[in-house]
């Protein structure tokens, strides 16, 4: 019973950390464009405006799934290796009309961090946005919670079924 136990904390041990989230220091700056009408056929389109930030942000290894990153709250979007060392996807960030915007985002690994930008051209009623961040590593690799509380709750029952054992 006490083998058959400690095989199943290694295996969650295992499942689990395959799941692990990176921290980076984060500085990002956004443009946007904005586009107003004077007339049904005359638009005028105004700016740059710029917004600036420095924060975290997280990067979590989905294994198949791709790489979530999130920064400055509910901004990111999951990312796909895309085969040439980058990853893309569709991204959200903020701006500084007060809104966000989203786009196609490439992320490039540098060695201490990389490096995300996001083009949203100009279509329809919008004007066009950019966004430019660069992360440097905080930490090398935080464990999920998960991990940690799983193996030691497998390895205590473990402990408690072999001194049950013996009492017998």
């Amino acid at each position: 019973m006490k083998f058959i136990t400690s095989l199943v904390a290694a295996l969650v041990l295992f499942c689990v950390c395959s799941a692990s989230a990176d921290t980076f220091d984060f500085t990002w700056e956004s443009t946007v464009w904005t586009k107003t009408y004077e007339s049904p056929t005359q638009a005028v389109v105004s700016g740059p405006f710029t917004l600036s930030g420095h924060g975290t942000a997280t990067v979590v290894d989905r294994g198949t799934a791709g790489e979530t990153l999130q920064f400055d709250g509910s901004h990111g979007g999951t990312l796909i290796a895309s085969g040439d060392g980058t990853l893309n996807g569709p991204m959200k960030f903020r701006t500084a009309d007060n809104g966000s915007r989203n786009g196609l985002g490439v992320l490039v690994p540098t060695a201490d961090g990389f490096t995300v930008a996001v083009h949203r051209a100009a279509s329809g009623p919008d004007a066009g946005a950019t966004f430019f961040g660069t992360a440097k590593r905080v930490t090398v690799s935080a464990p999920e919670p998960v991990s940690l509380l799983l193996p030691a709750v497998a390895l205590a029952g473990a402990a408690w079924l072999t001194s049950r054992r013996r009492r017998v």
